[in-house]
């Protein structure tokens, strides 16, 4: 399999200069967006260094792309009003019309993970015409469920692993959970997990750090970037996750007009599987499919690598 670097590019999106990347041998090849999650977890940088060698490549040009607010496309300047989830779905929207009509396509296939997959399915409802289908990754359903079911979960780890620091860290985020305030909540939470290890099939803790350490090795990310990865990350978590928490894909229209499909991994305690067969059980689409990973937890694109390219070749070229 063949090195291929993606390059990097500019565009100016509703007023504000953004960043994607895109990897490919011919530029005419068929376009797969990928939505990052956090908000604010930007994948370019990340992906410009893992991905070098992707299967995926040989049948995509794929487009790796820092939202509003991430990365590259995170600046000082951004205040919170500048920052929305309608704001950066109609970026998106913009720049799908671009790329398609930039590389002379029709359509785009789009994957989705985490906080992508919120915005994913809203893109599937509201441009339908321009997506050939879609590929979610640990798909969020409804927010406060999961999220307590979640904290719930995490803390029955902490019983297994005998971790006090992580427990008291978990009560004090279920008070803030309780008491609404989100973006704290979430911060607390979310550092709890990564002690835990709370996000991986193999429970093994990280360093949420490494990541931007990591982030700066990338030829497409210079050390302000890296920074700005951090800083947009607490910014967008700050700006967004009260909007986000109130989010309920059952409480929207649940037909849709091109092919679902949806990676889980079993376990997965931040996007629960039972809500996935939930909600997928109540969407119309002309397919639909779910695929677990049995040796995943929230990141089964990261931890089953293979396996999530060779479904992805297989779901979107030889269905």
């Amino acid at each position: 399999m063949k090195k291929i670097k993606p390059q990097l590019f500019s565009i100016p999106l509703n007023g504000l200069n953004q960043y994607y990347s895109i990897q490919t041998d011919d530029e005419f090849k068929p376009l797969l967006l990928y939505l990052h999650g956090g908000p604010g977890g930007a994948n370019l940088a990340i992906s410009s260094i893992l991905d070098l060698k992707s299967k995926l490549t040989k049948h995509f040009s794929v487009v790796q792309y820092d939202q509003r607010g991430a990365g590259k496309s995170y600046n000082t300047s951004l205040s919170a009003e500048d920052l929305s989830i309608d704001y950066i779905v109609d970026d998106i929207k913009k720049l799908i019309a671009y790329l398609i009509e930039k590389h002379n396509q029709v359509k785009v296939y789009l994957v989705g993970q985490s906080f992508g997959t919120l915005l994913g399915l809203r893109l599937c409802r509201e441009i339908p015409q321009f997506i050939y289908a879609y590929l979610s990754i640990s798909q969020l359903i409804h927010l406060k469920e999961s999220e307590m079911y979640c904290t719930q979960e995490a803390l029955k780890i902490v019983e297994e692993t005998r971790k006090p620091r992580v427990k008291t860290m978990l009560t004090q985020s279920l008070s803030l959970f309780e008491d609404e305030q989100y973006a704290e909540y979430i911060k607390l939470q979310r550092s709890a997990l990564a002690k835990l290890g709370g996000f991986t099939f193999k429970r093994r803790p990280f360093n949420p750090n490494m990541l931007f350490i990591f982030s700066a090795l990338s030829p497409l990310y210079s050390i302000k970037d890296a920074f700005n990865m951090k800083n947009g990350m607490l910014f967008s978590t700050d700006t967004l996750w009260n909007d986000i928490m109130k989010m309920n894909l059952f409480d929207e229209s649940c037909h849709y007009e091109i092919p679902l499909y949806f990676i889980t991994g079993l376990k997965d305690i931040i996007a629960p599987l039972h809500l996935v067969e939930k909600y997928l059980n109540s969407v119309t689409a002309p397919k639909k499919k779910l695929i677990t990973f049995e040796k995943s937890g929230h990141l089964p694109h990261v931890e089953e690598k293979d396996l999530y390219e060779e479904k992805v070749i297989e779901l979107f070229i030889h269905h």
